[in-house]
């Protein structure tokens, strides 16, 4: 059998050219890759708006009075300031940065110049984070 006459036909079905299948393999294929690039473009458009819950300081701008909730080294790393062993008073990272070493509760150590920039959490009030909502008040 020769590609012109195709495959043999099943049970009452004429035969399609190998021709045809072909073309259909194509647009099968062609479906198949629009899908996927319109599920990547829409799964990167949602992480663009994905709101930021910490503002990133770099550390050249931090002093001793500056406060926040973590810090992040170079390596992308996310140290919170739970995580540090002697935590300062009122969040000062400004004091955490200058000591000459960063002990963590689990004994890890860094050193300030591994750390690239301050985090800051962003006040966030209920009415704004999206996909959050308050229960309705009724009197009672």
């Amino acid at each position: 059998m020769n590609k012109e006459e195709g495959f043999p036909a099943k049970c009452g079905q004429k035969a399609r050219p190998a021709r045809k299948k072909e073309e259909d393999m194509k647009r099968i294929l062609t479906i198949l890759a629009v899908i996927t690039a319109s599920v990547v473009a829409i799964a990167a458009s949602a992480a663009e708006t994905t709101p930021q819950l910490y503002s990133k300081i770099p550390v050249e701008f931090v002093n001793p009075s500056t406060t926040g909730n973590g810090l992040e080294t170079h390596y992308g790393e996310l140290i919170s300031l739970r995580e540090i062993a002697l935590k300062p008073a009122g969040n000062k990272i400004g004091i955490v940065l200058s000591r000459a070493q960063i002990e963590l509760r689990n004994g890890d150590i860094y050193y300030p110049e591994e750390i690239k920039f301050v985090l800051k959490a962003k006040s966030l009030e209920l009415g704004n984070v999206p996909g959050i909502m308050r229960a309705p008040h009724t009197p009672d």
